[in-house]
């Protein structure tokens, strides 16, 4: 590979952080089959429910997707990259601070 072009010069770098985002979101869809079990015991779901707790959660991934990349377009594609990092950062922070509801 030669060297970067004039208009180009952080390829590695932006194609790095884009792959860095795409292996968050796929964590993401993950902990939520992770940790179906203990759902199913928690709530006594059946198969059925479960399999419809995860295509909610992908549902959702799939729609703030399309409309993150309209806002993309309007506001620039890195701005909106770092904010859903950064929202994304946070909420993972909550999640993992949270304890278990008081029975």
């Amino acid at each position: 590979m030669g060297p970067p072009r004039a208009g180009r010069p952080r390829r590695l770098p932006v194609l790095a952080a884009l792959c860095a985002a795409l292996l968050v979101m796929s964590v993401s869809v993950m902990a939520v089959t992770v940790a179906l079990p203990s759902i199913a015991v928690d709530l006594g779901a059946t198969g059925g429910q479960l399999q419809w707790i995860t295509e909610a959660a992908v549902l959702a991934l799939a729609s703030t997707l399309v409309a993150a990349g309209a806002l993309a377009e309007r506001a620039g594609a890195r701005r909106v990259l770092l904010a859903g990092i950064a929202v994304f950062a946070v909420a993972s922070l909550l999640a993992a601070a949270a304890g278990r509801p008081a029975s």
